[in-house]
C-alpha cells in the first residue's frame, strides 16, 4: 500500500503496524460518501422504473444493486421498504399484479419477489411472440392475396444477390463478422447487405444497428460456452419488424423471408422480432442453452 502513494502521503502513513488500520483510515479520509451522493442514490432508488428494453430478470438484477449499494454507504433499507419500492417500479400495466403483490403476506422479502413477477413476465412476453406470428402470417396472407395487382413489387418474393450470400459464408465459415444486416432493393428486387459488424463488436452494438422504424433481416454468430465448459457458437436468423414500420415494408418482408432462409443455408435459429425484448440478448441465451 505504501509504495503505491506518493512521498507526502507515505510519509503520514508509515507508521501504521497493520494494514487495515491503515486502510481504515484512508477510507475515513478519502472514502466516505458525501450527503449529497447518498441522497442521488437514494432518489435514483426510489424513482427507479422498469425499461421496457428490460426483461424482468434484468429489472430486479438492478434494483438488487441499487439495495446493495445503499447498503455499502451506510443506508440499509429494511424489507418492506424494499418490497414497496420494487412494486413500484413495476409497469402501470400490472395495476392489478401491484396491488395483489402489496397485500400478499408470503412477499416478506425482496427474494420472495421474482418467483412472482417473472412468471408474468414470461407469459405476458410468450403472448406477445404469438401475437407477433399470428400478425405476420396475417400479413404474408394479405400480401398474397395482392399478387400480381397494381404493386407486385410490395408483395412478391425477392432474390437473394450473390453478396449476400458470399457476406453470409464469411460469417459462418470464416468468422469475418460478428452480424451482417440485410435490406430489401425494392427497385432492384433484391436482398442485399447493408452493413457488417467485425467479430469484436458486441451484441449492443448489433442492435444498435437496427432501424427504429422500418423492417430488416440480420444474422448474428453468438457465442457461448456450454455447463460442460465448451466453448460453441450458433447462427440466429432475426426478422425484424418494428411495429412503427410502415404495413407495405413488414408485407414486403414478411412475403420474402422464407426466401433468403433458404439461400442462407446454416442458420440454427430464428427469431421474430417487433421490440428490442423480444430479441433481447437473454432471449439468445436461453434458446442455445
Amino acid at each position: 500500500m505504501l509504495s503505491s502513494m506518493t512521498d507526502t502521503l507515505m510519509c503520514k502513513y508509515e507508521g501504521f503496524d497493520i494494514a487495515q488500520d491503515m486502510w481504515i483510515t484512508l477510507k475515513d479520509k478519502f472514502g466516505g460518501t458525501s450527503t449529497i451522493m447518498l441522497k442521488r442514490l437514494a432518489i435514483k432508488f426510489d424513482t427507479y422504473r422498469k425499461s421496457h428494453n428490460h426483461y424482468m430478470r434484468q429489472h430486479l438484477r438492478e434494483m438488487s444493486n441499487m439495495i446493495r449499494e445503499l447498503k455499502y454507504v451506510g443506508h440499509t433499507l429494511t424489507d418492506e421498504q424494499q418490497i414497496q419500492v420494487v412494486i413500484r417500479s413495476l409497469p402501470n400495466s400490472w395495476e392489478n399484479m401491484k396491488i395483489n403483490m402489496t397485500h400478499n403476506d408470503n412477499i416478506k422479502t425482496f427474494n420472495d419477489i421474482p418467483c412472482h413477477v417473472e412468471l408474468k413476465d414470461e407469459r405476458l412476453k410468450k403472448q406477445k411472440r404469438l401475437e407477433t406470428s399470428v400478425a405476420l402470417l396475417l400479413l404474408a396472407t394479405i400480401a398474397m392475396s395482392f399478387r400480381g395487382l397494381t404493386r407486385p413489387n410490395a408483395t412478391s418474393g425477392m432474390g437473394v444477390d450473390d453478396n449476400s450470400k458470399n457476406t453470409f459464408m464469411e460469417l459462418k465459415r470464416k468468422k469475418f463478422h460478428r452480424y451482417v444486416i440485410f435490406k430489401i432493393e425494392e427497385k432492384k428486387k433484391e436482398v442485399v447487405v447493408e452493413k457488417t459488424g467485425g467479430p469484436a463488436e458486441s451484441y449492443d452494438d448489433f442492435t444498435a444497428s437496427l432501424p427504429d422504424n422500418d423492417c430488416r433481416y440480420a444474422v448474428y454468430d453468438y457465442d457461448f460456452v456450454t455447463s460442460d465448459n465448451c466453448q460453441k457458437s450458433k447462427i440466429f436468423f432475426i426478422a425484424w419488424s418494428p411495429s412503427t414500420s410502415r404495413i407495405r415494408s413488414k408485407m414486403l418482408y414478411a412475403t420474402s423471408k422464407d426466401r433468403i432462409r433458404r439461400e442462407l443455408d446454416g442458420i440454427h435459429y430464428e427469431i421474430q422480432a417487433t421490440d428490442p425484448t423480444e430479441m433481447d440478448l437473454e432471449v439468445l441465451r436461453d434458446r442455445a442453452n
